[in-house]
């Protein structure tokens, strides 16, 4: 499963505004929708799930109010369908154990949680994908302590679910990423062998628009654009290089946000 993870929890000190990053408003809607709307009509992406944070609470209002579903199901384990290798965890439940109505007995078992109740549930790795992606617009909370603890609670978060899905993650702050580009990136992820790709812009594209990087290595700027297998640990990365303008200009100043009305406007 390809499922887009759209990184919307910090600060977003730069932008010297009272609003939340994801909600700054550029050509008339805020950042967040422009990149959801990108996600929404790649030809690749089976699930978006928005990770918001302490310090982006107006957001998850925000995307209380547009409907989307909260992932919170943290009693699921997957453990390759295996009974017998969990024999030894207590109050186990199969598949069969559960009426057809999972949502209740997923509630349900959220809700026991204040009582010391820990229910365990085992499915195959499509059945748990289909079952908690249920919703193709989701949100999750991660505990804001900084872009890379993040994006281990998330790897962490979705591998327990299962340990082969694709994840995309994009920044809140790359409005002009189209889905063209994301599913450029994702074929060519699609045809190597390696677990995760990272995506670089040269250095040039951004001296050209008058841009300053705040990192480059050897010539190219990380774009805020990367794809990982759902597993927390050190992943074997193809590095492909893009000379778009889309993926170097990140919306964090309002400087950023003259050029974009220079640039994409119209």
């Amino acid at each position: 499963m390809i499922i887009a993870v759209l990184m919307a929890g910090g600060k977003g000190k730069r932008m010297d505004s009272d609003i939340e990053k994801p909600l700054f408003n550029l050509f008339n809607k805020p950042l967040i929708d422009h990149v959801l709307e990108n996600l929404k009509k790649s030809n690749y992406i089976e699930s978006i799930v928005v990770a918001v944070s302490p310090h982006t609470t107006e957001t998850k209002k925000y995307l209380n109010k547009k409907s989307f579903n909260e992932l919170k199901m943290k009693n699921i384990i997957h453990v390759n369908d295996d009974i017998d290798s969990i024999k030894n965890i207590s109050n186990k439940k199969t598949s069969e154990d559960i009426s057809e109505n999972y949502s209740e007995n997923i509630s349900n078992n959220i809700d026991n949680n204040s009582n010391n109740t820990n229910y365990y549930y085992y499915y195959s790795k499509d059945d748990i994908n289909n079952k908690i992606f249920n919703s193709f617009n989701n949100y999750i909370e991660t505990p804001g302590e900084g872009y890379l603890n993040d994006l281990a609670f998330l790897l962490s978060y979705f591998e327990e679910i299962a340990k082969e899905n694709i994840l995309l993650f994009i920044n809140t702050d790359l409005p002009f990423v189209f889905s063209k580009i994301i599913d450029h990136v994702l074929e060519k992820y699609m045809k190597t062998d390696k677990e995760a790709m990272s995506v670089l812009v040269p250095e040039s594209v951004f001296e050209k628009h008058g841009i300053t990087p705040s990192y480059s290595f050897e010539g190219n700027v990380p774009s805020g654009l990367n794809i990982l297998i759902s597993k927390n640990k050190v992943q074997d990365e193809e590095k492909i290089i893009i000379s778009q303008i889309e993926l170097a200009l990140n919306i964090n100043t309002i400087d950023d946000v003259e050029i974009a009305n220079c640039l994409f406007k119209n």
